[in-house]
């Protein structure tokens, strides 16, 4: 088994198509749950480990060195994923191509499927059983 850097690097989508950001305040919860249960310097989350360096590089590297990787899905979270470059698009096949476990997480009942035009290559993220949470007083 892989020497892991991270437990754990986190997968979202910033924003939906109105310009709410569901993701990344979703993101920071889980991420600040994690940290409070004992993954704290383990949890890869772009908002706290990206500085200056190449972003991609560090992305992809973080999601190599990782053990586990969570995919967040909110509303429209996976809708851009028909786009090429598209970052979540990205992040979840670098984690499939490099055996690194993915766990999707449904927040609040938001996430509205997959778009019928997804490409066969994140189907692995559609098969996989959906974790779901609620980010309320009790999270």
């Amino acid at each position: 088994m892989k020497q892991a850097k991270y437990d754990i690097f986190i997968s979202y989508r910033r924003k939906d198509e109105t310009g709410k950001e569901w993701g990344t305040q979703n993101a920071r919860n889980i991420v600040q749950a994690l940290e409070n249960r004992g993954y704290k310097g383990r949890v890869f989350f772009d908002h706290d480990k990206i500085g200056p360096e190449d972003f991609e590089q560090k992305i992809l590297g973080a999601i190599k060195q990782s053990q586990l990787f969570i995919c967040i899905l909110t509303k429209n979270a996976m809708d851009n994923c028909v786009n090429k470059n598209d970052w979540v698009r990205r992040e979840i096949l670098e984690a499939a191509k490099h055996n690194v476990k993915i766990i999707p997480i449904e927040v609040d009942n938001l996430f509205n499927g997959y778009p019928k035009d997804m490409i066969s290559d994140l189907d692995i993220i559609k098969r996989l059983q959906h974790s779901k949470v609620h980010m309320d007083s009790s999270f």
